[in-house]
């Protein structure tokens, strides 16, 4: 959610005529909103998304903590 807000906030910092997409990170990289010098376009496709994880941030933990003292 915060980052989600804090990417509509700099898009209303864009100036006019702004060419700028969207983009979403995951196992691959997904256009959310072509190049456009509308922001209120980008902000709606950002109001869009839906929360989450993602992920490339999940990662199975395979090992275990090492303690220093027995």
């Amino acid at each position: 959610m915060f980052a989600r807000q804090q990417m509509i906030e700099f898009l209303k910092t864009l100036p006019r005529g702004q060419r700028v997409a969207l983009f979403t990170l995951g196992y691959d990289l997904r256009m959310i909103a072509g190049f456009t010098t509308s922001t209120d376009e980008l902000i709606a496709a950002a109001n869009k998304l839906r929360p989450g994880v993602s992920p490339c941030l999940i990662q199975k933990r395979t090992w275990k903590w090492k303690t220093m003292w027995p």
